[in-house]
């Protein structure tokens, strides 16, 4: 009998080839011995180490990665084979690579000389004979062809051209090889020498107190002569230059450290002003001036930076002076709205202020009953200016006015008779127009009011609402610019 690996006979099984027997009886009750000649084949293995490119085909199968792979099948005895496949893939990128290779005329290149320009292609594998670098080298073969080349050299003295001095004009040959070696250019060379005529420049550099020019510092004025070569060496240009020191101002002023608001302060420059074209001053507040003194007044109160500086002559700047001025608020006054007031007759007024008020000055102070009060009556006898000068707890001042206009009193007529004759057919007072507010009202004998005009325009007819009113008398009251007041009769006559 032969089997794979192991056989089972009667019960029993056998690893291992050889003569074996069983013992049993047979039909009749007599011993009956079998011998049993075993033959035990065993499977085989194997193992394959490989190393590949990219991919490896192994029993019909494509492996791209490494590793370990098996395979299993029948050997000839009919028992199992198996075969081990230890894999290494090695992926490799192949590189492209391009190459110039240049030559003059003829081009020698791994062995190999080349007299016409040509493209090679090669692969380079790896250890592991993978592609590795596809490369592509290029032969150039240049030709040798010169260009030739004029060239004007123009000098102004003896001038030295490859190593060589030339006086006077000449012509000079030279050959200019390319990197290769090939002759690349015939060059002529034309050199011709050429005097210059120096142009003469002279040029003034102002300076304050003191000049550097050069790498030299000038502290008065000064004359000085530069000769100025071409770019080919020659004498180009004779400047003369004249160094003019000016001498800086100095930046003395005088200004007040405390002020009033809307006081015009005294600003001075106490410098010599024979050495200053221009004069600047800052006020801190955005205002400035340009005058030697300058009279400056503040409408805002706090501190301020006054900043100053002199411009000489030649525009040398003197030093920048600053100085804190400290602006106290005025005090604040209304006198009211000019007025006009009827001959004869007074009227109040009171100035308002919200700041505390020290001492008043009326100019002038006739017709006033106190000239030193806030608060006054004025009976004017002719148009009149008045001023006051208010003057706060801090010794600041302010000022307001009063016109005052002294107008005669309205000429009332007592009668008018409006008929429609053509004359007085209206109450016409002769100086009406003379005042900005004329209000005039007029009642009955039993006080009911008939008429009432606030701007009286001499239009009124004797009529209540389109009708004529009785003849009798009538009372007005009339009202001048609305502080003055009198009272009176006329007399409607048909």
């Amino acid at each position: 009998q032969t089997a794979c690996s192991s056989y089972t006979w009667h019960g029993t099984t056998y690893t291992t080839s050889g003569s074996y027997t069983f013992d049993s009886l047979n039909a009749k009750g007599c011993d009956s011995l079998t011998t049993l000649n075993l033959t035990i084949n065993q499977p085989t293995t194997a193992t394959i180490n490989q190393t590949a490119c990219s991919s490896y085909t192994w029993h019909g199968t494509t492996y791209t990665t490494s590793g370990a792979y098996t395979f299993d099948s029948l050997y000839a005895k009919g028992c199992d084979s198996i075969a081990t496949l230890n894999l290494t893939i090695n992926k490799i990128v192949p590189v492209n690579q391009s190459l110039n290779v240049e030559g003059c005329v003829f081009v020698v290149f791994n062995g190999n000389g080349y007299n016409i320009s040509t493209t090679l292609k090669d692969t380079i594998k790896s250890v592991g004979g993978c592609d590795s670098v596809y490369r592509i080298t290029s032969i150039i073969v240049h030709n040798a062809n010169p260009v030739r080349q004029t060239n004007n050299i123009v000098a102004c003295k003896p001038f030295v051209y490859n190593g060589t001095l030339y006086t006077g004009s000449a012509i000079a040959i030279d050959t200019v090889k390319n990197v290769f070696g090939c002759d690349s250019i015939y060059r002529m060379n034309y050199i011709t020498i050429r005097s210059i005529t120096p142009v003469k420049q002279n040029s003034i550099v102002n300076g304050c107190d003191s000049l550097v020019y050069k790498n030299n510092k000038y502290y008065r004025d000064t004359l000085l002569i530069d000769t100025v070569l071409s770019i080919r060496g020659c004498d180009s240009i004779y400047k003369t230059i004249k160094i003019k020191i000016y001498p800086k101002p100095n930046s003395n002023i005088s200004i007040p450290t405390v002020i009033c608001q809307y006081s015009g302060a005294q600003f001075n420059y106490l410098g010599n002003a024979n050495y200053v074209a221009y004069y600047n001053w800052s006020f801190g507040d955005g205002g400035v001036a340009y005058n030697l003194n300058s009279n400056y007044s503040y409408a805002d109160t706090g501190k301020f930076k006054v900043q100053f500086f002199a411009t000489g002559l030649g525009g040398c700047n003197s030093d920048t002076i600053t100085q804190i001025i400290h602006v106290d608020a005025s005090p604040k006054i209304n006198a009211g709205s000019d007025t006009s007031i009827i001959a004869g007759s007074s009227f109040p007024i009171n100035v308002t202020t919200p700041d505390p008020i020290a001492s008043v000055n009326w100019t002038p102070g006739l017709y006033l009953n106190n000239d030193t009060s806030l608060s006054v009556v004025c009976a004017a006898i002719y148009n009149t200016s008045y001023i006051i000068e208010a003057t706060a707890l801090n010794g600041c001042k302010a000022y307001d006015s009063v016109n005052v206009t002294v107008l005669d009193k309205p000429i009332v007529p007592n009668a008018f008779s409006p008929n429609g004759d053509g004359k007085n057919d209206k109450w016409v007072f002769a100086n009406g127009s003379s005042y900005k507010n004329l209000t005039v009202n007029v009642y009955d004998r039993n006080g009911n009011k008939v008429y009432e005009n606030n701007q009286y325009d001499n239009s009124w007819d004797g009529n209540l609402n389109g009708s004529p009113l009785p003849v009798g008398t009538y009372y007005y009251v009339i009202t001048v610019n609305s502080s003055y007041q009198f009272s009176g009769w006329v007399y409607i006559s048909r």
